[in-house]
């Protein structure tokens, strides 16, 4: 399996994953945002079986959907909480049964809350950050990894948050985003 990491630093923060097409599939999990998208289209437009997965905003997944869909792109939306083990392992079956069997994800997972110094940010906040972050990669990484083919590829997006530290601002965020690409360099 090869294994990617891509640091972006963007100032939106974003959920998903992906599979492809011929017996293959991309999906995209949590929020879907501009560049979620693109890559969708563009993993479509490669000949991949797209599955986006949302928690909340299902308009903008269906509307990535349906435009794959008038392009002759194959592509589903699926609804599920990925910092939730139980959830996560029925997506990954859910794929399986409408579009093929994950052969390739893209973890882009994230949750970003107000500008904060450490003092002011709470553990509940902490918590939900590094949920939102950094398990939702484990969860959707390590369920990948149980079911992809040896040629199959992940790739886990993190942010240059994790790089700066994001001094006095989000440092819960740089904290969780850091935790997950060194989580992500052990399986190298």
């Amino acid at each position: 399996m090869k294994i990617s990491r891509i640091t972006l630093n963007l100032n939106r923060v974003v959920q998903s994953n992906w599979e492809p097409l011929n017996e293959q599939s991309c999906f995209n999990y949590r929020r879907v945002a501009w560049y979620c998208a693109a890559t969708a289209k563009l993993l479509a437009q490669r000949g991949y079986n797209v599955a986006i997965n949302y928690v909340k905003n299902a308009d903008a997944a269906t509307d990535v959907a349906n435009e794959i869909k008038q392009n002759g792109g194959m592509c589903d939306t699926f609804c599920a909480d990925v910092t939730n083990e139980c959830d996560v392992i029925q997506l990954f079956n859910d794929v399986e049964s409408r579009l093929g069997p994950v052969t390739h994800l893209v973890n882009n997972a994230g949750i970003l809350f107000k500008q904060s110094t450490l003092s002011d940010i709470s553990l509940e906040r902490f918590l939900n950050t590094v949920n939102g972050n950094l398990t939702s990669t484990f969860l959707c990484a390590k369920e990948f990894i149980k079911r992809c083919p040896s040629d199959g590829a992940m790739v886990n997006v993190s942010s240059g948050a994790a790089l700066s530290g994001a001094p006095f601002e989000y440092v819960d965020y740089a904290a969780a985003k850091g935790a997950s690409i060194h989580s992500h360099e052990a399986l190298r």
